[in-house]
């Protein structure tokens, strides 16, 4: 059976309460009901061999030209991939071969499995009409991911996902004194696109990081940090961080960088220092932790219907739980060049480290 899930009229007759958009680059139901719980599963796991998208752009709406808009999707797409490589294999998220469709300017026939949509006017009539229907406009979207169809048998979505127009005459409502022409930044454009794709790969919104509800407007409002390409780990923590000063605060005015290396258990740690110069030299090293506390959230759920057909369940099995996205605080002894050893404590995750310091006065920000 086919649930059309997103705005349906008919889930608006069924449900309860009253259907709404949020406002967070995602469509969903306040109603509740099974179609609830598949709201954010995965549109494609292990039984969906290839997965065909295609492009469309509205060139007076987007400022970034089709030759630049194709490496981005590459480049998302094999993000996802690689994260899941070695944590999906049991469901199969992100396993698939991606074909894109249609001629190399872009167009959508219709039987695609994800359309990616560049600007306002690459929506369709119907598409446009689903927003009318929640009484919402596409230009209060930086972007957005939206399920249009689910098979809860084969457990397969189809949808499309639109980055809001950022020229033109329907620009994304970004406000007073913020700059159009945004997606001609790479880094903007491949982080809108992480950000809804993780949506198409079951990912809900995390608590921070790039996966946050509220990152898609932070990003455009804080769009001089993000030109750049920089891609994290979303699952992992990561073994190796750097920190420039023209990013945040060092404990050494003289330094331009530091390097955080972490041991794969997170018992240690070294700091490497990068002046101005390119001179490096080792800061200090933490050893010994006297506690480490590891976190794991599973920000990927899959509901299973009693209808589907692709995983063998046990009786009263409603839920397979995706990767674990892990986060850590340790605390270490920390001996630096030249000086009395201190505490430290070691806050890690795989968007963000923080190094708290002990001193007689208290515990004061280190890095």
């Amino acid at each position: 059976m086919r649930i059309l899930l997103m705005l349906s009229l008919t889930l608006l007759c069924l449900s309860s309460a009253a259907h709404a958009v949020r406002t967070d680059g995602e469509f969903g139901s306040s109603g509740g009901g099974e179609f609830q719980r598949d709201q954010h599963n995965p549109w494609f796991v292990k039984n969906t061999a290839q997965v065909e998208y295609c492009v469309e752009i509205d060139p007076e709406g987007f400022s970034a030209p089709a030759e630049k808009i194709q490496p981005m999707i590459d480049r998302a797409l094999q993000y996802w991939v690689k994260e899941f490589a070695d944590r999906g294999a049991l469901l199969g998220i992100a396993a698939q071969k991606f074909v894109r469709t249609g001629p190399p300017s872009g167009g959508c026939q219709g039987s695609e499995d994800l359309k990616l949509q560049f600007g306002y006017g690459a929506l369709s009539a119907e598409q446009k009409n689903r927003f009318t229907i929640a009484g919402e406009q596409p230009q209060d979207y930086v972007g957005i991911a939206v399920r249009t169809d689910y098979d809860r048998k084969t457990l397969k979505g189809k949808g499309f996902v639109l980055i809001a127009s950022d020229r033109g005459a329907s620009p994304y409502n970004f406000g007073a004194g913020l700059s159009r022409n945004l997606w001609s930044h790479e880094g903007l454009l491949f982080r809108i696109l992480q950000h809804e794709l993780g949506h198409v790969f079951g990912i809900a919104h995390t608590e921070s990081g790039f996966m946050a509800a509220d990152f898609p407007e932070a990003m455009v409002r804080n769009y001089g940090s993000y030109r750049t390409i920089k891609e994290t780990p979303f699952f992992a923590a990561p073994a190796f961080y750097l920190a420039c000063a023209s990013d945040r605060p060092l404990p050494y005015p003289d330094l331009s960088c530091m390097e955080i290396t972490t041991s794969t258990n997170w018992q240690s740690f070294t700091a490497t220092g990068i002046k101005n110069g390119g001179e490096r030299f080792i800061i200090g090293q933490g050893e010994s932790g006297k506690r480490t506390s590891v976190q794991q959230q599973y920000p990927v759920r899959v509901f299973l219907p009693k209808e589907q057909a692709v995983f063998e369940t046990t009786p009263g099995e409603l839920f397979w739980k995706g990767p674990a996205r892990t986060s850590v605080k340790s605390v270490l002894t920390f001996t630096e060049t030249g000086k009395d050893k201190s505490s430290m404590l070691l806050e890690l995750s795989p968007d963000s480290l923080e190094i708290y310091q002990t001193k007689p006065t208290g515990i004061e920000r280190w890095l």
